[in-house]
């Protein structure tokens, strides 16, 4: 078994996400990116970047790896503003539904919470949703290390 580098975190969370009939675009980075003016298709998922990873070794030999994920799920809203409780709950529910995909990965573990923060007149008014806070552990062999291999 060879282990997750960031770019595979990266790419498993976008294949999940775009799997999800409902979601239009991904993107990843800082939030700051998101394009302000509707160039963003919704419903988008953003990709926060930078990650933060924690490697753990409880024994010589046994290392495991957390990166703390945070994901956005939004949507454009209309322009009065109405619709914005049903986009805030549907992108809650498109949100849970990917954490889910992430967890039937082998090797990968879902930390045992999951943080929802409602985002309403986000990014310039435009785009209503939620940022969904979570960790992904997976085991990471000594052998994966060996730069050779990626």
């Amino acid at each position: 078994m060879s282990g997750y580098t960031i770019k595979n975190i990266h790419d498993i969370v976008q294949t999940a996400a775009m799997s999800h009939p409902s979601v239009k675009s991904f993107g990843s980075g800082e939030r700051h990116a998101i394009s302000p003016d509707g160039g963003t298709k919704a419903v988008n998922v953003w990709l926060e970047q930078p990650f933060y990873v924690t490697t753990n070794m409880p024994r010589p030999g046994s290392l495991t790896r957390t990166w703390r994920i945070q994901l956005l799920v939004l949507d454009i809203a209309l322009e009065d503003r109405s619709d914005e409780l049903d986009i805030i709950s549907r992108c809650d529910m498109i949100g849970l539904w990917i954490v889910l995909q992430l967890n039937t990965i082998e090797n990968i573990t879902i930390g045992s919470s999951m943080n929802a923060l409602s985002l309403t007149q986000y990014h310039g008014d435009l785009w209503a949703g939620v940022r969904l806070e979570f960790e992904i552990v997976a085991p990471m062999p000594i052998s994966a290390c060996d730069v050779n291999n990626l």
